[in-house]
Parts: structure tokens; C-alpha cells; sequence
């Protein structure tokens, strides 16, 4: 199953084991987009565990270092510590790392490799830079927030971030299948994956006919003559 045709044909066997009706390729189109990211973010949480789960999302690891298909990002100083991902990077699903170089603009605070060090990135999860000084930047930390396709860094005191090397996992491309060829969308992932993906959107549109079929046995029992 490597084809996003194999995928629709795959599904349809799925469903009409219990659900007997059409299933239409935009409505397949929803579904089975939404259950690969539902499979990508059940994959994340054990990254460093099984070697099988970090084999199916190695195509998805973007790393900013200049040496794969991205470069370092570079800040601009206008503005100061803030760089937009878009066009250039592919949007983040989920940040694995970060390290930014910091310069230093006033020679009165000392870093300790010289005037431009490396400092590694902490996600800052709320919407601003907490006083609690474990939630601050310091000499050893940045803090970094992304909003949009923008990256937010808050260096410590006079530091500005003058480079980044980012690794995260992006975004799949969304899977299309259509009556149209030239409208088709073959899926990234392998032929394991595409079963897992497919089996996930088997189990998600089951579940949603269900529900709808127990809602409207409620609505009927509601209405019956007593």
C-alpha cells in the first residue's frame, strides 16, 4: 500500500466490514489526514525508545544546521531576536531541539567563550517571559516561543541571538486521493505506515458512525409515545 488510491481502496474494505454506504474522496480525504497526524503525534512521545518508531519519522526531522537540505537560520537586528520560519522551513509539528548563538552588545557582561557562544533553547510554553528565574533566560539557557511561522527568542540581559540551529519534526504533506489523477497525492510514508495511518482512519469514521447511530437512537426513544 503505497499509493493514496491503495489508501481509499484500503479504507473502503475497512469500513464496509460494518457500515454499508459510500464514503466519498474528500470525506476520506479529512479523515485520513487527520488520523496520520493523530499517528505522527502517537509516534513522538517514544522517540529514543524503539528503533522502529525513530526509523518512521526520520523523514520528517528537519535540522537547521547547514549541513542537509536547511541552513542555519540568521537573525536579522531589525527586528531583533525574531525570525520567520516561512517560505524557507517547513512549519513545526513538534521542536526536538534548539541552540542559538548569542553576541554580546555590551562588553560590561562577560559570556564565557568570548564575545558569540552557543546557548542552548528551552521552549518557553506560556505567552510570556515569566520573573521566576526558572522560567528566565540566563548564560546557559534561551528561551524561545514560536507564534505563526515567527520564532520569539528572549536572550539573557544584553545577549541577541544572532543564529539558530533548530530540529523539530514537520508537518506530512497531506494525503489526496481524487477521481482526478493529476489531483493525486501519494502519501510519505512507507507501506507499514500507510496501514497504520489507514487502520487508525478505519477505527476514527467507525467510531463517528457509531456515535451518530446511538444519537439518533436517543433523539427516536426520546419521541416515542409512551
Amino acid at each position: 500500500m503505497t499509493t493514496a488510491e491503495e489508501m481509499y481502496r484500503a479504507f473502503i474494505d475497512g469500513v464496509v466490514k460494518e457500515y454499508v454506504g459510500i464514503v466519498d474522496p474528500d470525506a476520506f480525504n479529512r479523515i485520513i489526514n487527520s488520523a496520520l497526524l493523530l499517528w505522527l503525534g502517537e509516534k513522538l512521545p517514544e522517540i529514543g525508545g524503539r528503533t522502529k518508531r525513530i526509523d518512521d519519522l526520520n523523514k520528517f526531522l528537519v535540522r537547521t544546521d547547514g549541513l542537509g537540505d536547511h541552513n542555519i537560520i540568521s537573525f536579522s537586528s531589525d527586528p531583533a531576536n525574531v525570525f520567520d520560519l516561512s517560505p524557507e522551513y517547513p512549519d513545526v509539528f513538534r521542536f526536538v531541539s534548539a541552540k542559538f548563538k548569542v553576541e554580546n552588545n555590551n562588553s560590561s557582561v562577560s559570556v564565557e567563550d568570548g564575545d558569540e557562544v552557543w546557548i542552548r533553547g528551552e521552549l518557553l510554553r506560556d505567552f510570556h517571559v515569566s520573573d521566576d528565574p526558572y522560567q528566565s533566560s540566563n548564560r546557559y539557557r534561551v528561551l524561545f516561543r514560536k507564534k505563526g511561522s515567527n520564532i520569539f527568542v528572549y536572550p539573557y540581559n544584553v545577549l541577541q541571538a544572532k543564529k539558530c540551529i533548530l530540529e523539530y519534526y514537520r508537518y506530512p504533506a497531506s494525503i489526496v486521493y481524487s477521481d482526478t489523477p493529476e489531483n493525486i497525492v501519494d502519501p510519505e510514508t512507507g507501506k507499514i505506515q500507510n496501514r497504520e495511518i489507514c487502520d487508525i482512519a478505519i477505527r476514527m469514521y467507525l467510531e463517528r458512525i457509531k456515535d451518530q447511530r446511538y444519537n439518533s437512537f436517543v433523539n427516536e426513544e426520546k419521541f416515542k409515545v409512551k
